[in-house]
């Protein structure tokens, strides 16, 4: 996949945003808390090519995170969900009180600065500039940007869609070719932090639906018989005249790396100055593709985009503490890291001003 050279978009920071409300929006919510978790750009695209962004966070981190008063009532469904009810918020500062602590802690901040929430265009956008309108001051500065990361991950894997397409035709190409590539084989095996050494004798994948993955009622829609997806990542090896390199991918066979990798394989680049290529003097063979030919389209299109989906599909383990905001803010963030340079470069580019945000009214 295409983007933009590293060094055009590491000055700024990436916040990462989450509240929690009295209720739905229909309602009218006030936030009963409010967390931001800022990462420098520079700093995010270095830490997420590093094999340890898999389990540990970024150094270099400003958070803010606060419970509200929301001088009104709580539904009990949102009691419920977030742990938050009147009494335990009662000695806490209204959003009034503390508005000039958010408005400075935001303007201290490397600028620009993306806002990132997840369905925050929907929900955490329109709520925060709601309350900032009461408090008398609903705009921030022009270098200010929002971006709504259930629909940036959703982006991002329609892209990576058409770059695995890129890939599969390119494979079939070497068919033609003395520059033959033996065969690309896909392990079943889900894959853990500490996984160092990968055996060749691993058995191929074998296709499992797993309703998990949908995001629509559990019959509206199937996945392809044709596809393997496990939800801790899988290993895929490329056998090169003989020599077998391993490398770690995410689920969706492509460009999210998990520990040990040594450099993402981008086919846009790599086509082009054949470094994938095997080398002058290898045999012909004929290509395998087991596990990756098939209708790829209808893989993404099951796929769950709730935080707690997308965390558990990347790491296998189910977000603790949800509706806790830094505690979302973090499983944000995390799921970021694991998209790298493309994340930061597409959160960019479909970014907007946070002044153009409507109110929630």
């Amino acid at each position: 996949m295409n983007v933009e050279h590293p060094d055009k978009i590491c000055d700024g920071t990436l916040a990462f945003l989450d509240v929690e409300t009295t209720g739905l929006m229909g309602k009218q919510p006030s936030i009963t808390e409010i967390a931001v978790v800022a990462v420098g750009r520079r700093h995010f695209l270095t830490f997420s090519n590093n094999p340890s962004a898999y389990t540990k966070l970024p150094r270099v981190m400003s958070k803010l995170v606060s419970v509200i008063n929301p001088a009104k009532s709580i539904s009990p469904t949102a009691s419920l969900i977030t742990g938050l009810n009147p009494a335990n918020v009662a000695a806490q500062p209204t959003f009034a009180e503390f508005y000039q602590t958010l408005h400075s802690f935001l303007l201290n901040l490397i600028q620009p600065v993306t806002l990132i929430a997840h369905n925050g265009l929907q929900f955490d956008f329109p709520i925060l500039k709601t309350e900032m309108a009461r408090c008398g001051n609903p705009d921030l500065p022009a270098t200010f940007f929002c971006c709504d990361s259930l629909k940036l991950f959703r982006l991002l894997d329609n892209l990576l869609l058409a770059d695995m397409e890129k890939k599969r035709a390119y494979f079939r190409t070497f068919n033609n070719n003395q520059n033959v590539l033996t065969s690309v084989t896909l392990f079943s095996s889900p894959v853990s932090a500490s996984s160092a050494a990968f055996s060749s004798s691993t058995s191929e994948a074998v296709v499992q639906k797993d309703d998990d993955l949908v995001d629509l009622p559990k019959n509206s829609v199937e996945m392809s018989s044709s596809l393997n997806c496990n939800l801790q990542g899988e290993i895929i090896r490329y056998s090169f005249a003989g020599t077998e390199s391993y490398k770690l991918h995410h689920t969706l066979i492509d460009s999210r790396w998990y520990p040990n990798a040594s450099r993402k394989l981008n086919f846009d680049s790599n086509i082009e100055n054949d470094q994938l290529s095997p080398k002058k003097d290898s045999p012909k063979a004929k290509i395998r593709l087991e596990g990756i030919c098939g209708d790829s389209t209808s893989l993404f299109a099951t796929f769950r985009y709730s935080l707690k989906d997308l965390y558990l599909r990347m790491f296998g383990d189910k977000l603790q503490m949800a509706h806790c905001a830094e505690n979302d803010c973090i499983a944000l963030l995390r799921c970021a890291l694991m998209y790298g340079e493309e994340f930061l470069s597409q959160s960019l580019n479909n970014s907007i001003p946070f002044n153009s945000i409507p109110y929630n009214i």
